[in-house]
């Protein structure tokens, strides 16, 4: 009988894979993984194991050279959008992963990938809660990376409207409503965006004039 390849074996696939690729004098290895994090209910489990991956790996082979927090994130994002991974990731989860501090909030930076770490000033009686719903996730198969293809789209149509790379820290507010003006002038509803309806990380709707 034909045996399945559990989807948490492609990353660690993917991972062994780039260890090689790097140049890691392999001739053999035996792996066993262990985690407390569900696989397949969103909870970053396959982060996790690729991040513990390329740790172990740059103890084994120091040649590898994953020295620094961002490069053991590299290696992990890389492992988990490898051919055997199928993913299409960015870098939260790896980040967070590698970068985190207990009893403290995480704040990061896209635009350098700098980290900042401080304490929460939520009441202390505010709880966060993970729940798994058992409803089984893969990433690969979500509809994640057609969003990923979604904003690559749209940052090119962006920036082919501004005449400039509108991509990342350099799209600007005054970016966006070139943009509305350019696609559709005629239309009411295409009013600027202002600085004051954006509040905490959200877009909101325009004011009127």
């Amino acid at each position: 009988a034909e045996r399945s390849t559990p989807v948490w074996a492609n990353h660690t696939l993917g991972a062994v894979a780039l260890m090689i690729s790097s140049g890691a004098p392999c001739e053999g290895l035996s792996l066993l993984l262990t985690s407390n994090v569900p696989p397949g209910a969103g909870m970053s489990n396959s982060a996790a194991n690729c991040v513990a991956l390329g740790l172990v790996f740059n103890e084994l082979y120091p040649t590898l050279a994953l020295d620094t927090q961002m490069k053991v994130v590299t290696f992990a994002r890389d492992a988990e959008n490898s051919k055997f991974g199928g993913g299409h990731c960015g870098w939260l989860d790896q980040m967070l992963i590698a970068c985190s501090k207990e009893h403290m909030l995480t704040k990061i930076d896209y635009a350098d990938h700098s980290i900042e770490h401080f304490t929460s000033q939520l009441p202390k009686e505010t709880q966060f809660v993970a729940l798994n719903t058992n409803v089984p996730h893969v990433l690969a198969e979500s509809d994640y990376s057609h969003r990923v293809r979604e904003l690559t789209v749209g940052i090119a149509f962006l920036s082919k409207i501004l005449g400039e790379n509108a991509g990342g820290p350099l799209l600007k507010l005054s970016s966006l409503n070139r943009l509305i003006a350019a696609v559709d002038p005629a239309n009411p509803a295409s009013k600027p965006v202002r600085l004051e309806n954006i509040k905490m990380g959200a877009l909101a709707a325009a004011a009127p004039d």
